[in-house]
């Protein structure tokens, strides 16, 4: 029970912090890539990964500036068969245009330091193709 109640809580936390559903992404679209974060119901893994991000502000602006974020609960909400995923956390990258896959999927925890090294590469990468 307490594990849903801090799924439950981080993630209204998240919503309230420039997260977006999946379904809502459609109206709020921009020109920015699209960063998915999938997750699943008593996923531990995802608890901490969103304590990590709940936590570390700078990452949290470094995010909402650079990407529109979209979180998915795979056990809940409408998923695109191309983001199932076996494993969670997940991170997809997408392109804002026609939301297909930019890079290929990022799985599990990691630093925010490091995750912010690999998002600014991809960054990177989308402004020299653009």
């Amino acid at each position: 029970m307490k594990i849903i109640f801090l799924i439950l809580f981080v993630s209204i936390g998240l919503f309230a912090n420039n997260w977006t559903s999946y379904k809502d992404m459609y109206e709020k679209r921009d020109n920015k890539l699209i960063l998915v974060m999938i997750e699943r119901d008593n996923c531990i893994y995802c608890s901490k990964e969103f304590k990590r991000i709940e936590s570390d502000k700078e990452f949290k602006r470094f995010l909402s500036e650079n990407f529109q974020l979209v979180l998915i609960n795979q056990d809940q909400d409408f998923i695109p068969a191309e983001l199932i995923s076996q494993m969670t956390p997940a991170f997809y990258i997408l392109e804002p245009s026609d939301l297909r896959l930019f890079t290929d999927p990022f799985y599990g925890l990691t630093e925010n330091r490091k995750f912010k090294k690999y998002l600014i590469r991809v960054l990177e990468l989308y402004k020299e193709i653009k």
